[in-house]
């Protein structure tokens, strides 16, 4: 049927900073320290697509057949979403439960298709 390209936003923004009053290495940031939301892998190690990958298993986990044609990548904090969904309602519960994941600020979808009913 159509083709959706579309983002969708969280309307969160996340702006961060740190001011050190000393050069002691002792006292960087806590940030410094923690892996990035977007980075965090499926077993808590760094991952630099961790974020895609909790999604698709999420998918995996929740949808079953229904996901099984989208593929999931992700640009940060950004997950993309392309291939063919079922349907449209089956397209909103996929966004919304990669809203849901944590370190997603936008979903964004690139060539998705719904699948004609026969």
């Amino acid at each position: 049927m159509g083709v959706y390209e579309a983002a969708y936003m969280s309307g969160q923004t996340a702006i961060g900073g740190c001011a050190v009053a000393s050069l002691v290495p002792t006292s960087a940031c806590s940030w410094y320290r923690t892996i990035p939301p977007e980075r965090i892998g499926l077993c808590g190690e760094y991952d630099h697509q961790g974020l895609a990958k909790r999604v698709q298993r999420h998918f995996c986990h929740k949808f079953e057949t229904e996901a099984a044609g989208m593929s999931v990548r992700q640009r940060g904090r950004i997950v993309i979403l392309q291939g063919e969904a079922a349907s449209e309602e089956v397209l909103k519960r996929l966004v919304q439960a990669a809203m849901q994941t944590e370190g997603a600020d936008a979903v964004e979808l690139h060539g998705v298709t719904i699948q004609a009913h026969k």
